[in-house]
């Protein structure tokens, strides 16, 4: 068997509790244990009104970014909360942050458009910058989709969003204006050392409006990215990550009984186990711990906060970070 090396690893998962289940039932297929900890709770943004104003002028942007599931859900949410309707000259394309994310929002109702290939600021941008500019004949590194025909199993519950039925059967299909700029500096985009020395695409999203909903307090990579490439980015936060009490108890008896490797499938699942590490009065990091990262962000939070990840996955996802786990260990 090929996962055989997880067998009786007991592994830590850091997701919300509402999110864990893929990941342990991953683990438990392949014979290691789930030691679940979540150190994540999401909870709507503190301030609500910049999320409800951006929906309110939806139709001002070209672009509306969804980061994570999370993100989707927020987005929906508010907007039936809001009871806003929308016509189909009104609203953006819609690029999602992977395939999770975007499995989320056709589950909701909402045609994706693109989807990067990978998770990293550089390969978003590039992928509009291609999509922009009418790139044809090349192999494009980011995928267009259509979400017509393809069934990706979402990581939440969106039944609720059918009920709302907002955004149902929109028209996505407009056409990208053209007005490359060849040779535009990239150097604000990449600014993490695991995307040292990539090459910038070319061209420009000058005059491209670009919404970005994501979680209060993420990184601003992929901001910084685009608007170095000439768009006009607005970010809000459209959901918050927090600890839960029950974080460092949990923590304390994890630990007790061992623990063989940790995962983290998000910069802030690393910052939230840091701090529920420091209530329980526990050393961070673990010694003897492998720390295994869902993708280049996440190992760029581990290294600051003085954890090596032991092992990367490739692609960024749930599936990715379990092979990671069993590359790992069989080499171990």
């Amino acid at each position: 068997m090929a996962f055989a090396p997880l067998t009786g690893k007991k592994i830590l998962v850091t997701r919300a509790a509402h999110q864990a289940g893929k990941l342990s039932s991953a683990l438990r297929e392949l014979g290691a244990t789930p030691v679940e900890v979540p150190v994540l709770e999401i909870q709507p943004p503190q301030d609500p009104a910049p999320l409800e104003k951006a929906i309110r002028r939806l139709d001002t942007y070209d672009w509306l970014i969804l980061t994570s599931a999370n993100a989707v859900k927020a987005v929906i949410e508010s907007s039936a909360t809001m009871g806003a309707t929308f016509g189909h000259a009104a609203l953006p394309l819609v690029a999602a942050v992977g395939e999770s994310t975007a499995a989320a929002a056709r589950d909701a109702g909402l045609a994706v458009a693109l989807v990067p290939e990978n998770y990293v600021a550089e390969s978003l941008v590039d992928a509009f910058l291609k999509r922009q500019n009418n790139v044809t004949g090349q192999e494009f590194k980011g995928r267009e989709e259509t979400g017509a025909d393809e069934n990706f199993a979402s990581e939440r519950d969106f039944s609720r969003a059918e009920q709302v039925g907002v955004l149902k059967g929109h028209d996505f299909n407009r056409a990208g204006e053209a007005g490359a700029l060849k040779g535009h500096d990239f150097s604000r985009a990449v600014n993490a050392p695991e995307n040292e020395g990539a090459l910038a695409p070319e061209g420009s999203l000058a005059d491209q409006h670009i919404l970005i909903a994501r979680a209060a307090v993420a990184r601003d990579v992929i901001p910084d990215a685009l608007r170095a490439a000439g768009a006009i980015v607005d970010v809000v936060d459209a959901y918050r990550n927090v600890m839960p009490e029950a974080a460092p108890q949990l923590l304390r008896a994890a630990l007790e009984q061992g623990i063989d490797a940790a995962t983290f499938t998000s910069s802030s699942s690393v910052t939230h186990l840091a701090e529920a590490a420091k209530a329980a009065g526990i050393a961070f990091p673990f010694a003897g711990v492998a720390a295994i990262s869902i993708g280049p962000i996440t190992s760029h939070t581990l290294r600051e906060s003085g954890w090596d990840p032991a092992a990367e996955a490739n692609p960024s996802d749930i599936p990715g970070l379990v092979a990671a786990l069993a590359r790992y260990f069989g080499s171990a």
